[in-house]
């Protein structure tokens, strides 16, 4: 039993000893590190030169960098009216690891150097309190006749990853310089971009140009950058350096929708414009608000946004319209693109919408008449009539084309050929019928044009109808006496007629054409000339001098066109006992 409790007096003792042991281990890791620290990002700020009257930001970042579950605690202080806290100038907790960022603005208001000190009191063990970080700065008085840039700083706040800003810097050479100022701009610092005003420039005296940043930051954090300015003015520090700085959190859960994807605005009349629309949507199911901003990302003059563009901030469920405009003050083809930002993380960024279209010319033709009948013409004479072709004042191009004709007895001796007419003008052209026989004719006149909405070539069609000016008609064409008794007579009589379808005075002769004897004229032999309508009796007489077969004949010259001249009206006859 004794043995027992001497065993178990031993453990006891024992187990004392490596608790002692293990608390003195504590408090050497203790000793070793202190219990809270504090880290800063800088040790001093130097806010460069900076015009009179403007002002310029920069940030100093406070992280407790160590402890043991400890805050690190304290206060920040800062007297000059040059120096300024603008942002987070309220006393700090941070819990380890956590970090607070404080904006400090420079602002002289005269010319000159300033400095002054920011205090920083604090429990961490690893540094003295306060810690002094050194602020200097410089300025100049403004003059409006030295070359300026205004401001001398951009702050674009706070913003969302993906989400874009622009803001503008304004390079000036004074009226009353004395030198083209020439110098080039270029920009650093993650972030940030110049969207216009990039690379070389040239400033008259009195002249300006504005140069425009954006800033679109892809992570999260603080960001700083800056434009420089370098130029060759007399009186001013060169390069001149404008801050640039801002800040990101982190993006919200936004889900964004573009339709469509594309926009093809067709085929549209030079003059006239076309709208369409692209939405933009933030989809109900997001955890967060969706911003961007929409803009050109290239293209011509001739598409312009007229609504919904710039920046936009859509909470889950909303859409924005965005309405784009073509139109275009010459023909061709045009494209170009809307560049859409976003802090969605559902797809890349930016979107990019390509747009497309073509401007025509307007070209309105009208012929008049469609179709010429001459009506009835006399064979060997001529009728003309128009057709007139016209481009309409409302046309916004040069009508253009060619005329040719087909078909017997028709010409164009006035306006065929090409022609090319301004909107408002017009064109005569001539038709011409000139048949050469009695008979119906038909024809075309081809109009090739450039016109819109109506096919090419215009038909105009062509009809008349030939007759002759001057007919004749002889009846009957021929005599027949039978026997007739030697020494005995028989007449008989044919008629010469000018239709009353002539247009003209029949003339000529008659004369006996004899071949044998026995025949002789009784009455109308001889000249002739009868007008439209009227006749000519001939009485032919026949005596037979002989028992014997008697044949002539009765020759009629003429001046009509249906019938070859001279007519002959054959004569026979015998003689009988």
């Amino acid at each position: 039993m004794k043995t027992v409790w001497k065993n178990l007096f031993l453990l006891l003792l024992i187990a004392f000893f490596i608790s002692i042991q293990s608390c003195d281990n504590e408090e050497i890791a203790k000793n070793a590190q202190p219990l809270v620290q504090i880290a800063i990002s800088t040790s001093s700020i130097d806010f460069g030169y900076v015009e009179a009257n403007s002002s310029i930001s920069k940030q100093i970042t406070i992280t407790n960098s160590f402890s043991v579950n400890r805050r690190l605690e304290g206060n920040i202080t800062l007297t000059s009216s040059r120096f300024s806290i603008i942002s987070n100038i309220d006393p700090f907790s941070l819990a380890p690891g956590e970090s607070k960022t404080i904006t400090i603005r420079f602002s002289p208001s005269t010319g000159g150097t300033s400095s002054d000190t920011l205090n920083i009191t604090h429990n961490a063990l690893n540094t003295p309190s306060p810690i002094s970080i050194p602020l200097s700065g410089g300025s100049q008085s403004p003059s409006s006749s030295k070359f300026s840039v205004i401001p001398a700083s951009l702050d674009f706040g706070t913003a969302e990853v993906g989400q874009s800003s622009t803001q503008s810097v304004t390079i000036t050479n004074p009226q009353n310089s004395t030198q083209t100022v020439s110098g080039n701009i270029a920009i650093g610092g993650t972030g940030f971009s110049i969207i216009s005003g990039f690379g070389l420039f040239s400033l008259s005296p009195g002249q300006s140009k504005t140069v425009s940043v954006q800033f679109l930051p892809l992570t999260t954090g603080s960001s700083n950058g800056s434009l420089s300015i370098s130029h060759n003015a007399t009186g001013t520090l060169s390069p001149i350096v404008v801050t640039l700085s801002g800040s990101t959190q982190t993006p919200t859960s936004a889900i964004i929708s573009v339709t469509p994807s594309s926009i093809d605005f067709g085929r549209i009349i030079l003059g006239q414009t076309g709208e369409q629309n692209i939405t933009i949507s933030n989809s109900p199911t997001s955890t967060g608000t969706l911003a961007g901003s929409v803009s050109f990302n290239f293209g011509v003059i001739v598409f312009s946004i007229t609504s919904g563009g710039g920046s936009f901030t859509l909470s889950p469920g909303q859409s924005r319209t965005v309405t784009v405009r073509f139109s275009a003050s010459s023909t061709g083809t045009y494209s170009g693109s809307i560049r859409i930002s976003h802090n969605a993380t559902n797809t890349t960024i930016p979107i990019t919408v390509a747009i497309r279209g073509d401007i025509y010319n307007s070209i309105f033709i009208s012929v008049l008449p469609m179709a010429i009948n001459f009506g009835t013409v006399a064979t060997g004479q001529t009728q003309d009539q128009a057709i007139t072709i016209s481009n309409a004042a409302s046309s916004t191009g040069n009508l253009i084309g060619s005329l040719s004709i087909s078909g017997t007895g028709f010409t164009l001796p006035g306006g065929g050929g090409s022609y090319n007419l301004a909107p408002g003008q017009s064109k005569t052209v001539i038709v011409r019928f000139s048949p050469l026989s009695a008979f119906s004719y038909t024809g075309l006149v081809r109009i090739s044009h450039n016109a819109t909405g109506t096919s090419s070539p215009i038909n105009v069609s062509l009809s008349g109808t030939g007759h002759n000016a001057v007919s004749i008609s002889v009846d009957p064409s021929s005599l027949n006496f039978g026997t007739v008794k030697v020494g005995q007579s028989s007449d008989q009589t044919f008629a010469i007629t000018n239709p009353s379808a002539s247009t003209q005075t029949l003339t000529g002769s008659v004369y006996m054409n004899i071949v044998g004897t026995g025949f002789t004229f009784i009455s109308g032999s001889g000249s002739f000339s009868l007008p439209p309508g009227q006749s000519r009796i001939v009485m032919i007489r026949f005596t037979p001098s002989m028992a014997d077969y008697h044949a002539g004949s009765v020759l009629i010259s003429h001046n009509a066109q249906n019938i070859l001249t001279p007519i002959s009206v054959s004569l026979r006859g015998s003689g009988g006992r």
